[in-house]
């Protein structure tokens, strides 16, 4: 397993858990071949390393039971979204991949090997961003138990939050319904929105949130709804939420962005 580290720390998204007891367990091959195997099979919480250019980077994320997944690179919040599919050719999963550092976004592809019993996802990617740049390297996290296995509700998510990853003030109040507020002084933000929990079982919460008035550099996600996951994680001290949004930006069109809240 890597070790997670977090902002300040050297730090720098309908679900059900059908297959639990086959899954992430060890009940499938731990081999890259096996092709009984579904993406629901390596659903979870996920760390480890994303490398780009000659760096590695510190990245975490989630893989959701239909093959969603949305991971972000710890040191500067770069997202990685999209869906896994099975690779009948090689048994592991692949996807189109989108790419959004804050700067530029693109799209390129992304190939893993499930290993491991289905505990360790590695590949590559390669993603062409719409600054010119381009970005490939070698993809390596692994499964970890101890924060995804947790049960979930509407109760445990409520409370009060501040926002810690953008490093801006913000408030974010979420209610025993669910219902969610969020908003910032330094950049005008606000949005209003709403978490569901698709599955009691495990530490996985759905977020929509719709944005408001923001200025600057976070202006670009005003009149933009957009959708995630989320999971609450209190391993290193105060209890965080990670919240992981993509969505359609009226004026910038799809983007993606992490935002993490502690309470």
């Amino acid at each position: 397993m890597t070790t997670r580290t977090w902002w300040g720390r050297g730090m720098a998204l309908g679900l059900a858990l059908v297959l639990l007891a086959g899954c992430n367990s060890g009940g499938s091959s731990g081999s890259s071949g096996g092709g009984s195997r579904s993406v629901a099979d390596i659903e979870g919480y996920y760390s480890g390393e994303i490398s780009a250019g000659g760096s590695r980077f510190t990245v975490e994320g989630l893989v959701a039971p239909d093959g969603r997944y949305f991971f972000y690179r710890l040191a500067d919040d770069t997202s990685f979204t999209g869906v896994f599919r099975n690779d009948r050719d090689t048994g592991g999963v692949t996807s189109r991949v989108f790419v959004d550092d804050g700067l530029a976004r693109g799209e390129g592809r992304v190939d893993l090997s499930v290993r491991r019993q289905s505990t360790r996802l590695d590949g590559g990617y390669r993603v062409d961003l719409d600054d010119g740049r381009r970005l490939s390297g070698a993809w390596l996290v692994d499964y970890e138990p101890e924060v995804y296995l947790r049960r979930a509700s509407r109760g445990r998510v409520r409370g009060l939050y501040d926002d810690l990853i953008t490093g801006e003030p913000a408030v974010v109040s979420i209610d025993s319904a669910g219902d969610l507020f969020l908003q910032s002084p330094e950049t005008g933000c606000a949005a209003v929105g709403r978490v569901r929990v698709p599955d009691r079982e495990v530490n996985l919460y759905e977020i929509r949130l719709e944005y408001f008035d923001c200025r600057g550099s976070r202006r670009e996600r005003n009149g933009g709804i957009y959708e995630g996951i989320a999971f609450l994680d209190d391993t290193l001290g105060r209890e965080q939420l990670v919240t992981m949004l993509e969505g359609q930006s009226p004026s910038a069109g799809r983007i993606s962005f992490p935002l993490l809240f502690q309470r």
